[in-house]
Formats: C-alpha cells, structure tokens, sequence
C-alpha cells in the first residue's frame, strides 16, 4: 500500500476497558428481525440472508469493528509491527481465538479456502473488479463513499448491518462520538485552533496533506480544530481525494497552528526535521509540533475505531493541547 494510506498517558484504558467502556450497562439482542438485509454499497447492493459465521476482513483495521460487536473473523490482515499481529486494542477481544491472517492484495484462492459467509471491506481500496470476485465467493459489503474514504463510523455502520446489530452499532457510534467531544471539552485551547496533518517521503521536497475527507482529520475536527486555510483551499481543487501534496518551496506560506506528521521510521523523520526547507514551517519552527513515528500512534490515528479511539485519543488529546498553547506564545 502506498505511505499516504503506508504514549498513550493512559495505560490503564487497556482493552479489557475498552471492552468495558463498549458494553457496559447494555443487553444486546442477536440478529434479531435483522435479516434478510440489503446493504447498499458504491459497487451496487449486498444482500445477505443470515447471520454469518465466518467473517472475512479486508482492508484497514476491518476487524476492529466486528470484534467490538462481539465477532470474532477467521481471516484478517496481520499489522507486522504488532505483537502476534494484532492491535493492543483489540487483541484481548479475540478470546484466545487465532483467525488466519490474509493476503491484503487480495488473495482470492486464499479467501476461499476460508469458507467465508461474509467478506467486510469497508475502510479499503477495493475495486469493482475485486468486488465482483470477492462476492463470488460470499456476500461482500465494501464501502459507501470511495476506496480509502470510510470514516469509522460508515465502517462501523456497514459492520452492523451485516453482522445484525444494527443498534448495538449505533450505540457505539454515539459513545465514541461523544468521547471524542468530552476530550473537546476537556482541552478547550483547541477550540479553533488551525491544523495542518502532513505526511513525508525521504529526500522529497513535497509534504504530502491529509484533506478534510480523511478519516485522521475528520477526528480532530470532531475535536474542535479546524483545518488551515491552505488545506481548505487545496480541498477545494480536489474534492474527490483524500489527500494532496504541497511543494516545500512555499513552506513559509504552509501557515497553521499545529503541524501533525506521520513517518514511516525514524529514518525518514529525520530526512523531514534536517530538511531546511521543512524547517521554515512556522509551526515546525515554534515547536507547536507532533511527529507520529509510532506503530500505535500511527494506526490509531490514521485508521481510527471505536476500538483505538478510546485507546489512544485522551493521551493525544492532550498532546494536541501541549502544542495549541505553545502556538498562543
């Protein structure tokens, strides 16, 4: 996959609290009046007939929103930085149960060999193509808008419906969206505050920037800061991608309250951080500054769930504020 799409404080939010912080208080009936239910799609209409049992997910953190419906997939993709594959957040949730981890390409002979009665590819880059053929094998929901552009919470949604719990998928959209606007509250230097979220290739001299329809900016507009002028202006100019690239040549003009970047490694943060041209970035230059160079930081971020966001967001959320008063010296 291409790198555009290539401390937590709080260790006691743990997935065992997660699970907690997801169920807590209420009684979920299964599959109850669900099916048969027809989801429609960007590709046409799934429908499926039954609960499924053998759930296959593709594409990015897929299976964060199935095992927090309490569904456990025989196939997902493995996230190599991780221990066992799988994600701190969610790993508990697989109650000692190992799916096989799939080919992301996708590998089709594979996914059969599986049996699967539902194939979920929501948050991925699926095309028509690869739909038709993932759907000859069993019933495939992928996304609603465009590949690479499911927020969690179409993610989420889609899971529930195909899985028959439509509520309980609701209900985990709300909590999740309200945490996210208790951090807001919480950390009220980043109501209005400009932000700017870049990515970088070693040796460029272009920053690649996340534009509003991305699911990692969509989040912190949810939490009051507002993209910088800049990136509006270049979502403007492409209003059906996700992401844009600005030249360094013009890094004095790349004016925003908050500079946030991924790297790929330490290697490539150092590339960015020694680059002159990088250096003239005002907020690079006071400091108001985040680099993600992180595994955990760098999937919950960029592939937020109801799973990683209770995770990972109160510690960023403060990170975040740290950056927002150094930007009001």
């Amino acid at each position: 996959m291409s790198d555009h799409k290539t401390l937590i404080s709080r260790r006691n939010l743990l997935v065992g609290g997660i699970g907690m912080y997801l169920v807590t208080g209420t009684a979920w009936p299964a599959y109850a009046g669900a099916f048969p239910v027809d989801i429609s799609h960007a590709y046409g209409v799934t429908s499926v007939s039954r609960p499924a049992h053998r759930i296959v997910t593709l594409g990015w953190c897929g299976e964060d929103a199935a095992l927090a419906l309490g569904v456990v997939p025989v196939g997902m993709i493995r996230y190599g930085n991780f221990e066992e594959g799988v994600f701190p957040w969610s790993r508990a949730l697989l109650r000692n149960q190992k799916p096989e981890f799939v080919d992301p390409t996708p590998d089709f002979e594979q996914i059969a060999l599986l049996k699967p009665d539902l194939i979920l590819c929501v948050y991925s880059g699926v095309n028509e193509q690869d739909y038709q053929r993932l759907s000859a094998i069993a019933p495939t929901v992928p996304f609603r808008s465009s590949p690479w552009a499911a927020k969690w919470q179409e993610v989420t949604e889609m899971t529930g419906l195909a899985l028959g719990f439509k509520e309980k998928a609701s209900h985990l959209i709300g909590k999740t969206n309200r945490l996210l606007n208790e951090l807001a509250a919480s950390q009220s230097v980043l109501a209005g505050k400009t932000f700017l979220f870049g990515s970088f290739g070693s040796g460029s001299n272009e920053l690649g920037v996340y534009l509003p329809t991305d699911p990692r900016v969509a989040n912190l507009v949810a939490m009051g800061l507002r993209p910088a002028s800049i990136v509006e202006k270049l979502a403007e100019a492409r209003p059906e991608q996700w992401s844009g690239g600005l030249s360094l040549e013009m890094a004095a003009d790349l004016d925003a309250d908050l500079l946030i970047m991924w790297y790929g490694n330490a290697a490539i943060r150092e590339s960015a951080e020694t680059n002159r041209l990088f250096q003239k970035i005002p907020a690079f230059a006071r400091r108001s500054y985040i680099a993600l160079d992180e595994p955990v930081a760098f999937w919950a971020v960029s592939a937020p769930t109801v799973l990683s966001i209770p995770y990972f967001y109160p510690g960023f959320a403060r990170r975040l504020a740290a950056c927002a008063r150094l930007s009001e010296r």
